[in-house]
């Protein structure tokens, strides 16, 4: 299990935080800092006369430039946190909690295989680079009708498909004779089949160069279920595989353990076995740091964009306390007085929804391309995301304008 599949492009990652900060940064806190080193009521004042266009004023700009990178950041939490959530559902019904894997620490394994085969706890054991999804990869140059790629591969016991209960798409699994000392054939899963050649379903019997070898592609296997659906090659190299996939009856694990534990030794005495149960180690269920990294710049985000529009906001109420005055004694109801200083902010959060919603549906087609089709870009995910950051940016308005109804026209005009 040394390396972790579920990868992002680091290149966007980089560009979505350093986004996400210097915008809040230069939106929110900039402003703050001004405030707290002179006189908040005639700052405010000056922001407001300071007009980027005619009419538009520079802290409503501010104020959309915040919303749209919350709503863009809270949209990738959403999509990210979806895709999480149908990750671990596959995961569950997919994965046995009755797995175990031993780290061969680049040991010869065969005498270790068939001796804890031997075990009574033990069902099966494979010898495998993958399962369900790659614990370690390789990358190779392949060259297929004078077109050269580099592609990820797996090295695969041929009895994992069997095993396992797998399908192929099309073609046959590695023949039971299949040589060790040379390679002749591959598998490849449908997105490397795409990847390599226009018809993909009539790739099942042709040769590839691999590096400078030639081999023949008998079989493909459907993407991965759980993780990334990288384009992968599966090849039979006995001498990469890395780790031990230990199928035991239920309830076993800890007898297993000292038993496996106990063979390693005899065999390998100078290193420690290291042995995990593959669903409580690999797939734990918790928050993915991909959702971490996002949604830590996402509440940074938000928490400076609140607290701008809480200061505008209480500002508005503060300077149109006269006008609220008069309107009351129109005859004004105290809900037409928080909807008067609410609607203006309304109308800003919706502006940054119409930026912010297309810019997080860009962000998640390049997180798609990295992740694939299980990433729901969906109008559901979409609404969420604007709709988790409208409701805060609204609460956090009518937190101040509610006192708009409040307004006493008496001791206003009076104290005019």
């Amino acid at each position: 299990m040394d390396d972790v599949v579920f990868t992002w492009d680091p290149i966007l990652i980089l560009a979505l935080l350093l986004y996400a900060v210097i915008t809040g940064l230069v939106a929110g806190a900039f402003p703050s800092r001004l405030l707290s080193a002179f006189q908040p009521i005639q700052i405010l004042r000056k922001m407001k006369n300071i007009k980027l266009f005619q009419g538009v004023a520079i802290y409503k700009v501010l104020n959309v430039v915040q919303f749209s990178v919350t709503v863009l950041l809270m949209i990738l939490v959403v999509i990210i946190a979806d895709y999480d959530r149908k990750n671990n559902a596959i995961i569950n019904s997919t994965v046995s909690p009755n797995i175990l894997t031993l780290d061969l620490k680049g040991e010869n394994y065969k005498n270790l295989q068939n001796e804890i085969n031997q075990l009574s706890q033990v069902e099966t054991t494979l010898a495998t680079n993958w399962y369900y999804e790659p614990n370690k990869m390789g990358k190779d140059s392949v060259t297929i009708n004078d077109k050269t790629l580099e592609i990820n591969y797996v090295s695969i016991d041929p009895k994992t498909i069997v095993t396992e209960g797998i399908s192929l798409k099309a073609g046959q699994n590695f023949p039971d004779n299949i040589p060790q000392s040379t390679e002749q054939f591959v598998l490849v899963n449908e997105a490397a089949a795409e990847l390599l050649t226009s018809d993909s379903e009539n790739i099942v019997g042709q040769s590839l160069l691999l590096d400078s070898v030639n081999v023949q592609v008998i079989g493909i296997m459907p993407n991965e279920t759980i993780g990334q659906q990288l384009p992968l090659m599966y090849r039979y190299l006995p001498n990469e595989i890395t780790t031990l996939t230990i199928k035991i009856q239920p309830n076993t694990g800890l007898e297993v353990t000292k038993a496996i534990q106990s063979l390693w030794k005899n065999s390998f005495p100078d290193k420690t076995a290291n042995i995990q149960n593959l669903k409580a180690d690999r797939y734990s269920g918790g928050i993915s740091g991909e959702l971490e990294i996002v949604g830590g710049a996402a509440l940074i985000v938000m928490m400076i964009a609140a607290l701008g529009i809480l200061g505008m906001a209480s500002y508005s109420v503060e300077i149109r306390t006269k006008e609220l005055g008069i309107r009351k004694v129109l005859g004004a109801n105290k809900m037409k007085l928080v909807l008067i200083v609410t609607k203006n902010f309304g109308i800003l959060i919706l502006i940054a929804g119409l930026i912010g919603v297309p810019a997080g549906l860009f962000c998640g087609q390049l997180l798609r391309s990295e992740m694939g089709n299980q990433l729901d870009l969906g109008l559901i995910n979409l609404s969420i995301g604007f709709g988790l950051v409208a409701v805060l940016g609204l609460l956090t308005v009518l937190s101040q304008t509610v006192r708009a109804g409040q307004v006493e026209p008496v001791k206003v005009l009076k104290a005019e």
